[in-house]
């Protein structure tokens, strides 16, 4: 039987694409249950696709946001197109 996103204590999770857009898309009737799985699971100093690059050991971001260039200090490499 399913259970609910909030009862979720694991370490690791596959998200299916709804569970984005409901944490993006304030109209979705998904949108508090997944706002909130993401505000306990994730470290909210860092945006969530830090968090899980770092989770993964990712320290190489390819964007042409220059702004990721501010975690370098954090062991986060940035290449622009």
């Amino acid at each position: 039987m399913a259970r609910l996103l909030a009862d979720f204590r694991g370490e690791r999770i596959y998200l299916d694409t709804n569970i984005l857009v409901g944490l993006v898309d304030a109209d979705s009737v998904y949108h508090i249950a997944c706002k909130t799985f993401f505000q306990r699971t994730l470290d909210p100093a860092q945006p969530i696709h830090l968090a899980v690059m770092k989770r993964l050991g990712l320290t190489a971001i390819a964007s042409d946001d220059e702004g990721f260039d501010r975690y370098q200090d954090q062991g986060m490499t940035l290449f622009l197109p």
